[in-house]
């Protein structure tokens, strides 16, 4: 019996599936191999694998199920480069070439009005992004410090768009740089300033970086900065209560890492709850708190633009408030949604997001601790070809605008689902007829439709070119397919105003399901 049940057990055994190939460096002749590049496998569950390439640029994954992988392939100088792969059962695949391209560096001198250098001046890439409704924005995602002759560098970015902006380190009382010794005199405060010489980021020049690109030094000149400061009082939004507590303020599309003011708030006496901060250079800060109450955590954050010496506001905690909401099917076969997720997502990505939630069996959700702001609502991982047909609070429709939240719940979200989605298999082939592994493909829907972005829908081509697209809504569509494109870019239209003549105008109808090879469309 119990040689029985092991053999029973071996033969329903899935056999392991494996992945291998190799790393090469895409701008040499013979697709030189790259030493030492750090492969990772994203698994659908479970923690990623990590290996490193042999000085055959080769690397390995093995005992893997079946399922869609995806790999990404970071090496230093080079830009970082992901592709999926599909994996069925006992298929051991050895064939995938990740070929990657040298990164571009920005370099550049930092001078005072009078030509001389200036050392230590935080120099930061800043790179345009595009938030849920496709709304331009922009992120720090590399800095660099001038040295002794002003010059700095900044290595390795990804193509893109960027601003090159410019700003004294704030530094802490009592701090230093390493290196370089405290010498008691206060060195000069200069303002952020944007290449070449702007302070108001619109006056800027975009600069755009692309692969194999040459540079000439992006020169700065720095002018003196006034010092601005805030204050304000900091309450308890439901009790009015003011509170003492830590403020803290961070430019505007920095990363953690970036330097951030801070100050507290009086607890008690007559100046109870409130604050002031200074030493600030003019700019726009993300302002937050948090505070303990009851057991409760409460927080607040705040967009504030400083321009002149002082600006007062006040600041008002909350937990944040709840949004529930149900999924269902209008019509058509019953569908099991608890593999969905819901999520709401600020429309200005300074500010936070609540986590994402799940779906129940009976189709319902709840995202907690939503801060007041404005909000687009996301519905992922639907099952089959269900795509969202509307969604609504109350009589309000939050499908075409932004959900507005203050600080009480809004009436519940109706999300109503469609089953008869269509279907778009496909390969994205470069100017050579070859394959092309890592494009990015979107449908987009007619203009009438463009004020929705649960209307669209991207993926990306696999390491063998192919894509697919699921549950595409009925409706007229146009397909395209980048070499390299912020993501969320094809949600502006603005954006995509040069790159309408280069989309595949598709009809889909309902339950359709198509076939299409698409033209990469390069980065230059």
């Amino acid at each position: 019996m119990i040689v029985l049940l092991l053999l029973l057990l071996f033969q329903s055994a899935a056999p392991e599936a494996g992945v291998s190939g190799s790393v090469v460096d895409v701008g040499t002749v013979y697709l030189q191999p790259l030493l030492d590049a750090r492969v990772e496998l994203m698994r659908p569950s479970g923690s990623p694998m990590v290996a490193r390439t042999d000085p055959n640029g080769r690397f390995a994954f093995s005992g893997l199920p079946a399922g869609r992988y995806r790999l990404s392939v970071t090496r230093d100088g080079y830009q970082r480069k992901s592709v999926a792969v599909e994996l069925s059962n006992g298929q051991q695949r050895s064939d995938v070439v990740v070929a990657l391209d040298l990164a571009p560096t920005v370099v550049g001198h930092v001078q005072d009005p009078y030509n001389i250098p200036i050392a230590n001046v935080l120099v930061e890439a800043i790179k345009v992004i595009y938030g849920p409704r496709g709304d331009r924005s922009v992120v720090s995602v590399e800095s660099a410090l001038s040295d002794d002759r002003g010059e700095y560098h900044l290595y390795w970015l990804d193509p893109g768009e960027y601003y090159i902006r410019a700003s004294s380190l704030d530094l802490k009382p009592g701090e230093s740089i390493p290196g370089n010794p405290e010498t008691g005199v206060s060195a000069p405060r200069y303002a952020p300033t944007y290449f070449p010489g702007f302070r108001d980021p619109r006056d800027a020049t975009l600069i755009r970086l692309r692969v194999g690109s040459n540079f000439s030094p992006f020169d700065f000149k720095l002018q003196q900065a006034i010092a601005v400061s805030i204050s304000g009082t900091i309450y308890i939004e439901s009790t009015g209560e003011r509170v003492g507590t830590t403020i803290i303020a961070t430019y505007a599309g920095a990363v953690a890492s970036d330097q951030k003011f801070q100050a507290k708030s009086a607890s008690s006496g007559r100046d109870m709850g409130l604050y002031g901060m200074g030493g600030m250079t003019p700019g726009t800060f993300i302002v937050s708190a948090q505070y303990s109450s009851g057991g409760q955590q409460l927080v607040v954050h705040r967009k504030a633009t400083i321009k002149i010496s002082e600006r007062s506001f006040n600041l008002y905690l909350s937990p944040g408030s709840t949004v529930n909401g149900k999924l269902s099917i209008l019509a058509g076969p019953a569908f099991d949604l608890r593999s969905a997720r819901v999520a709401l997502e600020s429309i200005d990505p300074d500010l936070p997001s609540p986590a994402i939630a799940g779906v129940d069996e009976a189709g319902q959700f709840s995202l907690s601790r939503v801060e007041p702001g404005e909000y687009i609502l996301r519905t992922v991982n639907l099952p089959g070809d269900v795509y969202v047909k509307s969604i609504r609070s109350a009589d309000a429709d939050v499908q075409s605008r932004p959900l507005f939240i203050r600080y009480a719940s809004p009436e519940a979200i109706r999300i109503d689902l469609g089953v008869d989605g269509g279907r778009m298999d496909g390969v994205v082939v470069d100017r050579a007829n070859h394959a092309f592994a890592g494009a990015t493909v979107a449908v987009v829907p007619d203009a009438t439709r463009r004020n929705s972005p649960d209307q669209y829908r991207a993926t990306e081509s696999d390491a063998d070119g192919h894509f697919t697209l699921r549950g595409i809504p009925p409706g007229e569509y146009k397909l395209f397919a980048w070499q390299n494109i912020e993501p969320n870019a094809y949600l502006n239209d603005v954006y995509m105003t040069g790159f309408e003549p280069l989309g595949i105008q598709m009809t889909i109808a309902p339950n359709s399901v198509g076939s299409i090879s698409v033209r990469l469309i390069p980065m230059d």
